[in-house]
C-alpha cells in the first residue's frame, strides 16, 4: 500500500487541491487527504469555503512543517526534524490524525534522549 501512495504522490496532474503556506501553493491530491484526516474530509465534502475552492489555507506554520506534513500524507513516510517536527505534530492534532501524531512525538522523543 505504502508503493502505491508513493507513486500516487508522484502523478501531480490528479493533485487537485491546494494546500496555502506562508505564501507557497502545495498541491496533494483531495481524496488522500480527506482519507487522512477526517477534520479536512469535512473541509473539502462540504459547503465550506475550502471545498467550493479546492483550497486550504494554513496558518502559523512554516512551509517545511507542511511539505512534511504533505509528504507523510501521500508517502506515509516523515522525513523532517528539529523545530519543523513540533509543528508536524501540532498539525497532527490539529487535523485529528493520531497515527501521525504518535510518530512525531516519538521521533521527538528519540531527539530529546539522544542529546
Amino acid at each position: 500500500a505504502v508503493s502505491i501512495l508513493k507513486r500516487m504522490a508522484g502523478l501531480s496532474s490528479f493533485h487537485d487541491v491546494i494546500i496555502e503556506v506562508d505564501g507557497s501553493q502545495l498541491r496533494a491530491p483531495g481524496i488522500v487527504l480527506a482519507a487522512a484526516s477526517p477534520v479536512l474530509r469535512a473541509m473539502l465534502d462540504s459547503s465550506m469555503q475550502e471545498a467550493q475552492s479546492k483550497t486550504v489555507a494554513m496558518q502559523d506554520v512554516t512551509l517545511a512543517a507542511a511539505q512534511a506534513w504533505v509528504h507523510y500524507i501521500t508517502t506515509g513516510d516523515l522525513e523532517v526534524e528539529g523545530a519543523a517536527l513540533a509543528e508536524v505534530a501540532t498539525l497532527a492534532d490539529k487535523y485529528d490524525m493520531p497515527e501521525l501524531l504518535e510518530i512525531a512525538l516519538s521521533k521527538m522523543a528519540v531527539t530529546l534522549t539522544s542529546d
